[in-house]
């Protein structure tokens, strides 16, 4: 498996994986895609002011098994 390298430097094994991790690391474009596709029952638990993105390769129990 080739792996790929971007401007944060984490190594990701694909460029779906690249460009998802780019793009929800950034928590204005986490914050927009859950309002748009999360069902308003949901949104009104959410607190957006608060919002923290953790990375997983500091919490590995975050990572799922795929």
């Amino acid at each position: 498996m080739e792996f790929i390298k971007y401007k944060h430097d984490l190594t990701v094994s694909s460029p779906h994986d690249a460009f998802f991790k780019a793009f929800f690391k950034d928590p204005e474009n986490l914050r927009q895609f859950l309002k748009d596709f999360l069902p308003g029952e949901f949104l009104k638990f959410l607190n957006f002011d608060h919002l923290q993105i953790l990375p997983e390769e500091k919490y590995p129990s975050l990572k799922r098994n795929a």
